[in-house]
């Protein structure tokens, strides 16, 4: 395994300054290809439609086949590599979360924490292409009257349609949950966006509105774990994403994580993964 100082970060800035990249795939990728996209984060969301082939995604140590009519979305920040070396068809889209309707990107937030392909009906399929073909035709034109418009108006249509999807209960409001799935989820969102700066389980109750037990108990009722393990899970993960993809060193990573005594990181890493840093990014090197 090759280290980096660092887990390189895909910005959709430097390639579509508008916020909005679309490419239709009809070829043989093959391994150089995937090697130099390599193992990255996105700053932005990338959906993925396929009709022919096979593709795997490697997302956080785990690694999911995408199969023909199915379609994957990809969160910012995931770190990610794709493996596919057969002809292909389909379409992946890049988006900043700005062209998303707040309602919708609450919705991805909430609703798509773990990643997993979705196969899709025939129908569905169909419709997410054609709007992807038209967004595409559109963002090819040279400039014209109201374009950007045009295209943010098809990119809010392709990814509602996308979201509401790819998850059943995607765009479901709490009649249509159970009152404790609702505040997982919700909860659950908060720690993916919070778990650097913010370990304190009541601090995300306060900020749900919750009391903490309340918490507590509608998240292991649904999880089977804890609040508590939920917030040191993504923050380990985080940890091992660090350890496996970069050359920092420990208390650098933990200084990253906003621990300020390495020793007690350690400690921590040690009890979740069962490993100490070290050991688990030399374990890492002969892979």
């Amino acid at each position: 395994m090759s280290q980096q100082p660092y887990i390189p970060i895909h910005k959709l800035q430097d390639r579509a300054p508008e916020g909005i990249e679309i490419r239709y795939i009809d070829a043989l990728m093959t391994s150089e290809d995937t090697r130099k996209l390599g193992i990255h984060r996105d700053d932005h969301y990338i959906f993925m439609i396929l009709e022919e082939g096979d593709v795997e995604l490697m997302i956080d140590f785990q690694v999911f086949p995408l199969r023909p009519s199915s379609i994957m979305v990809i969160q910012p920040g995931q770190v990610h590599a794709y493996k596919c070396g057969v002809p292909l068809r389909g379409w992946f889209v890049a988006m900043d979360a700005l062209m998303m309707g707040e309602m919708v990107k609450k919705s991805l937030e909430e609703n798509i924490i773990e990643p997993q392909p979705r196969q899709v009906s025939g129908a569905v399929l169909q419709e997410l292409i054609e709007i992807a073909r038209i967004l595409y035709h559109h963002s090819q034109q040279e400039s014209y009257l109201f374009q950007a418009t045009v295209i943010h108006s098809l990119a809010a249509a392709f990814v509602s349609l996308f979201t509401s999807s790819y998850a059943a209960v995607a765009s479901a409001g709490p009649e249509n949950l159970s009152r404790a799935s609702w505040i997982t989820r919700q909860f659950r969102a908060l720690v993916t966006r919070y778990f650097r700066t913010e370990k304190s389980p009541s601090a995300y109750a306060q900020r749900l509105h919750y009391s903490l037990p309340h918490l507590n108990e509608s998240v292991k009722q649904v999880t089977g774990f804890t609040v508590s393990y939920w917030i040191q899970y993504e923050t380990m993960l985080e940890a091992r994403r660090m350890l496996y993809f970069t050359d920092l060193d420990v208390k650098e990573i933990a200084a990253e994580l906003g621990y300020e005594d390495p020793a007690y990181f350690t400690r921590l890493f040690n009890k979740s993964v069962g490993q100490t840093p070290l050991q688990f990014r030399k374990g890492a090197k002969v892979h």
